[in-house]
Order: structure tokens, then sequence, then C-alpha cells
């Protein structure tokens, strides 16, 4: 199988059995949406591996549309009379080129004669920049969808074709990415929560963050990206996921530092992903691959685990899994819970039997004491557990809690924590701190 895919620094083809790896295009990212036509192919490019850092320099930049033959040799560069920031998906459709610009709200539209803008929501074209994030387009049944990815909850909006009027609107996943139907299941990457997310609601955890989509007949490829701030998004490792069609994921393909994968295609199979499939259209990959010189081989790996088959609690990149207010900021290697009962949204796949949680001891009443704590899902008294309550800060003291999982169905659920009462370090003479504790958490693992 071979893949075009786009990350922060290149414009890639990856032959998927191998891991082998031709660079296409360089320099020129971050590179974002990919297209075909029947002879060329369109990848958008914004010039900065950066992305935007702040509000100034999102303003400065101008995105353009690079156009390659099917020898992968750069033949035009194609911008619009107007500026194009913050280029998402790109779709050849209807022999014109869609191009979503986010930060100004439209869809740029090119019919290779003229250029055209296109306000989804009129009412919002010149109210605040990147107000709607519009990111990704698909056609389908006489119907244009856009996801307003909304820098939140997101929406689907959708349009008749060709005419463009507006027909409905659904809120599916949050800072959402890509968008396909499945036996009448409308799905997108819900890029915040790590996870694929359906209308019906299908839910699929793959961890980080989800962007790029391939759909087959007999499975999916799914561009997971580490996670980072902004400013360090161009240093992370990624990931190509590779599920059958039960979701069970099958393989990986290791990207190591080369940034966010932006967007997958494929010229072999209809990708249902994408609005566009040309069975004669063709791609010279064995002149590429034979080419010593830009290429590299990223490392396969059939294990299932996903990105966030461990959550770690001292990454901040984790609170958005925590209700607020009911944790403390992470410490050395652990978290403290900050109230009586703390929460965590969690999402269970079909091959998950277990979760492990490594939990440090809690209030130090004295040596031989224990300190009862209560693990629930979805409100149900799961597991009780004796922690020993030798003081963490002079010798720590950790105890896996393992809770079966056969009895939870998958997708979406809530891992409660209970303590029976809050205790102060100062109280104990420990030191100055003041704040109310519960227990402290290092770590939620899924077993399969």
């Amino acid at each position: 199988m071979h893949l075009f895919l786009t990350t922060t620094k290149n414009f890639l083809l990856m032959d998927t059995e191998s891991g082998k790896t031709h660079t296409i295009d360089t320099n020129n990212g971050l590179y974002y949406g990919i297209s075909f036509s029947e002879d060329l192919v369109f990848v958008g490019a914004r010039d900065n591996i950066f992305g935007y850092m702040d509000d100034k320099t999102r303003k400065m930049e101008s995105g353009r549309i690079l156009t390659f033959d099917k020898n992968g040799t750069l033949k035009s560069e194609l911008k619009a009379p107007f500026i194009m920031r913050d280029i998402h998906q790109v779709v050849y459709y209807d022999n014109k080129l869609w191009v979503t610009c986010s930060y100004d709200n439209f869809i740029a539209i090119y019919d290779f004669s003229n250029w055209y803008q296109w306000y989804p929501i009129r009412e919002n074209a010149f109210m605040q920049k990147d107000l709607n994030h519009f990111n990704s387009i698909w056609f389908y049944n006489d119907r244009v969808y856009i996801l307003a990815h909304n820098n939140g909850q997101s929406q689907i909006f959708v349009f008749s074709y060709p005419d463009l009027t507006f027909i409905e609107s659904n809120a599916l996943g949050f800072y959402a990415h890509n968008i396909w139907i499945e036996d009448d299941e409308l799905f997108t990457c819900d890029s915040y929560f790590g996870s694929i997310r359906s209308t019906n609601g299908t839910v699929i955890r793959t961890g980080g963050f989800p962007r790029g989509v391939v759909v087959m007949d007999n499975g999916y490829f799914i561009g997971v990206s580490g996670l980072a701030n902004r400013e360090e998004r161009h240093l992370v490792d990624s990931w190509i996921h590779y599920y059958n069609k039960k979701w069970e994921l099958q393989y990986k393909i290791y990207l190591k530092k080369e940034g966010q994968v932006l967007d997958l295609q494929t010229l072999d199979v209809k990708n249902s992903a994408a609005s566009f499939f040309f069975e004669n259209a063709t791609f010279n990959y064995e002149e590429l691959f034979k080419k010593r010189t830009k290429q590299v081989v990223f490392k396969k790996s059939n294990s299932s685990k996903s990105y966030l088959d461990v959550l770690d609690f001292t990454k901040g990149m984790v609170d958005k899994y925590l209700f607020p207010e009911q944790w403390y900021e992470q410490e050395s290697n652990f978290r403290w819970t900050a109230s009586l009962e703390a929460n965590i949204k969690l999402t269970k796949n079909s091959r998950d039997e277990k979760l492990k949680i490594n939990v440090y001891n809690g209030k130090p009443d004295g040596n031989e004491v224990s300190f009862i704590s209560y693990f629930l899902i979805n409100g149900n008294d799961i597991f009780t557990c004796f922690v020993h309550s030798v003081t963490i800060f002079e010798r720590p003291c950790v105890k896996e809690i393992i809770i079966s999982l056969n009895n939870i169905p998958n997708g979406d659920f809530i891992l409660s924590i209970k303590v029976p009462k809050l205790w102060k370090p100062f109280d104990y003479g420990i030191n100055d701190d003041m704040r109310e504790l519960g227990i402290a958490i290092s770590n939620v693992i899924f077993l399969q």
C-alpha cells in the first residue's frame, strides 16, 4: 500500500509494508492537504514549520498550493489574488480546487481560471478571525460537508451542492478534523480527546492528536501525532495507525521527529474519506523508490498498543481528561486528588480487558494505618483499596490497582476516585503545604 502523507516538515510517499519512505518535497512546510486530479498532485504549503506562534505571525502568513506531476516533480505553485492563511484540507472536486482557509473563516475555490471566496457562514465573514476554523471539506451525494473546528465543540455544516444552500449542522467532537460517512454514520477525528467519533455514538481511542484519514473497504489508516505545545509541535514523534474494520489496531508505523502528521491520501484504492478517486490516475512509485537519496525507513510495529494506553499524570497534556478543580497540578511523578471525589474521562476500546492504576500512599496517619479509597466506573463501585499511609515524602509506597473492564461497554466512561476525607501536610508537620489532599495517582494504564 502506498500512502502520500504531509507532515510538519515534509511531503512524503510511504510504502506501508516496508516503512520505506521517499521525500517528495521539503523546506516548504507546514505541509497540509493533499488532493489529486487525473494527472497532478496538489499539496497545501504554509512556509512556516512552526505554525502560528501568535496572532501577529498568523496575519503575516500567505499559503499556496504546490502541484506535482506523476513523477513527483514540482511543476507549479498556485497562489490566489487574496491571502490564504492557515491552509488545512485541499480537495480537487468537480474540476475545481477547494482550499480551507481556517484563519479567515472561508473556503478558497479555484476553477483554474479564477479564484473565489466562499464564506459558509456569511454572517461570520468579517467577525473575529479564526472564529470557526473551517479545516475539512467533503463531498458526498450532492452535498458538501464543512467541518468547523470552533476551537472547542466542533460542528459539521451540511450544504446542498452545487448551489451551496445550508441544510443542517451536527455537533461532533472537539477541535475536530476530517469527515466521512459509513453506513449512515458521520465520523470525525476528535483531536482534543484523542479519538474517532461518530454521530451514532461510535468512539475509538487513538490517543495523541488524530488527523489524516484513509478509509478503505478492509480497514483504516489514521495519522496520530504526539502532543506538545504549539511552539514544539515540529519536534514531536508521530505514528500511522492501521485498524481493521472492527477498529482493532493491527500495526503502527513510527515517524521519529517528523513533527505532526497533517494529511494522508492514497491512489491505490478508493479512500472514502476523500472526495475523489481516479481509476486511471498513475504515479511512478517504482522510479521514486529506486532513488537512494531522500529516503528513510520508518519502523513498523505489530504492537496493538496505542499512544493513550498509558495516561501519564506527570504530563500536563492529560489535563483535558481530568475534571476541573478535582485535581492538583502534576508533581515529580504523581498528581494529588483535590476533592473527596476526583473524576477522569477515559475511553475503552474493544481489546481493553483491564485498567491498572498506580496509586501512591495517602494520608499519613502512621506506618500501620491504612487509608481507604474507592474506585468507581460510571458511578458503580468497582474496587475498594486500602493504601498504607507511609509518608509519601519519606518513603513512597506504590500500590497497583487492577480493575476488570469485562463488563464495561466500549466507548467513553468516567473513572471516579473517592476518599473519606482530605488532609493537609502542614497539619502533620511535613512542610508548610496547606493544600487539602486526597491520594496521589501516578498513571492509568489500559491492559489488553
